[in-house]
């Protein structure tokens, strides 16, 4: 009898369970859906991986992880690919990428809020010791919500836009990133170009400093001259130094992003300068990852205040129970239906205390806004304002270039008929590195500076085809 009993309620349990609704994880409420046209459709699934898989996850060593955590970047293809993959497999994107995903995937598990839920527990053991009564019961109770003054609602809108913010925070990572690994690129060809040039300076000087050390030690000359022209010299080393020593730490962060610092790929400063909008054109500030970040957290404040409201409200759901005895125990059989409505009367003052905190929470997420947009606004004016000066400069540095190599020419002239002294040359040469480096070093910044303009507005990722 106990056998028949038990294997009826195993099939009437799992009956009812079967009756529950697989959570929908595509649907979101228009509003969401809205906000996330701003980055375009919407490309991540949340995947559930097996308890297998979770397992060998969290018992991973940590000799293994660190083994796996340098950069590999694809540095035998173009350059659009290399910069790519270097963000791609960037453990700060990657996990914002998972983040996201587990935002779209708690907007499922609040929506069961709305389906019918069942839970069965069975219960066995002595339930009378004086009267030696042994037996066991199973009890199944259902549940779906009704009505409850949007309380689901709210918290489904709260989730959504939760997970717009984490969408917008991986856009905002993913943009920095991508900014760090070009200005990588960037000072890497820098200081490799400023390298150079010195090292050919040096290589052009070489006969004069040759000479001058000849000069020095036989005594010969103006004693004034040659010292100053000793410290032309040094001058210059010095300044090896200090640009070899910048090629260094530069070939150190370019290959903390891409794995290697050799790489053959040329940079392409033409695809960077063309996305940029020209002065004229009008900035999409509400499409700035930063913007959109802080308006979704200010979104999903308001919808968790909504939330705190409708506590004030009553609930009505409809509710069952079933309960079946078992193998002789004295519980009665006892069957239930029906609508159940339940509010809360006196609850001390915590709700009111819950709508405080929500409103500061709405207030501090409005100011936050409000400092992102004029934050975003600087960072993209100074920039601007940046290229602007960096333009003029360059045509400025480019003269002085070209007058110094013309006076060079003339020194040297002057110097093999004994019109000119060796520090003048060796003078000229070292302004004519310095006007040649102060070139390079404004273009270098002009890109950096149209980069972090794109950044700002989140349009590096498009340029590079990152989702």
């Amino acid at each position: 009898m106990f056998n028949f009993q038990f294997k009826n309620l195993k099939f009437f349990s799992v009956l009812a369970l079967s009756a529950c609704a697989a959570p929908d994880t595509t649907s979101l409420t228009s509003q969401a859906k809205g906000f996330f046209g701003i980055f375009g459709s919407n490309s991540f699934k949340p995947s559930v991986e097996s308890e297998s898989n979770s397992l060998a996850m969290v018992n991973r060593e940590l000799t293994e992880i660190m083994a796996s955590s340098p950069a590999s970047a694809k540095l035998d293809g173009s350059f659009q690919e290399a910069v790519k993959s270097s963000v791609e497999g960037n453990p700060d994107v990657l996990s914002a990428r998972a983040n996201y995903q587990a935002r779209l995937a708690s907007i499922a598990l609040v929506k069961t809020g709305r389906e019918f839920r069942f839970d069965a527990s069975l219960l066995g053991g002595i339930e009378d010791i004086t009267d030696e009564t042994v037996g066991a019961v199973a009890v199944i109770n259902g549940k779906k919500m009704i009505y409850d003054g949007g309380k689901i609602d709210s918290f489904i809108s709260r989730d959504e836009f939760l997970a717009q913010a984490s969408l917008a925070e991986y856009k905002l990572i993913q943009n920095e990133k991508l900014y760090s690994a070009l200005a990588a690129w960037v000072d890497l060809k820098r200081y490799s170009t400023l390298n150079g040039m010195i090292q050919s300076r040096l290589e052009v000087l070489a006969p004069l400093i040759e000479q001058l050390e000849q000069v020095a030690e036989a005594g010969l000359g103006d004693a004034s001259q040659v010292a100053a022209a000793e410290r032309t010299v040094n001058m210059i080393r010095v300044t090896e130094k200090e640009v070899a020593q910048q090629l260094a730490q530069s070939k150190v962060v370019f290959e903390n992003i891409y794995g290697s610092a050799i790489t053959e790929i040329a940079f392409e400063g033409a695809m960077i300068s063309s996305s940029v909008p020209s002065l004229t054109e009008k900035l999409p500030l509400n499409s700035a990852p930063s913007i959109v970040f802080n308006y979704a957290r200010y979104g999903a404040a308001v919808s968790n205040y909504n939330s705190v409201i409708a506590k004030g409200g009553f609930d009505v759901a409809f509710e069952t129970k079933i309960q079946r005895p078992l193998g002789g125990s004295n519980y009665d059989s006892d069957e239930s239906v029906g609508i159940v409505v339940r509010r809360t009367i006196h609850d001390g003052g915590s709700l009111e205390a819950e709508k405080l905190v929500a409103r500061a929470q709405v207030s501090a997420a409005i100011d936050a806004l409000k400092s992102a947009i004029r934050a975003t606004d600087k960072k993209i004016k100074e920039a601007q304002e940046a290229t602007i000066s960096i333009r003029d400069a360059m045509v400025i540095a480019n003269t002085n270039a070209r007058n110094v190599r013309d006076e060079i020419s003339y020194l040297r002239q002057q110097l093999i008929i004994g019109q000119s002294s060796l520090d003048s040359v060796l003078s000229a040469e070292a302004r004519l590195y310095e006007a040649e480096a102060n070139s390079v070093n404004l273009i270098s910044d002009q890109y950096l500076s149209e980069m972090a303009i794109l950044a700002a507005l989140g349009k590096l990722g498009p340029i590079f085809e990152l989702n």
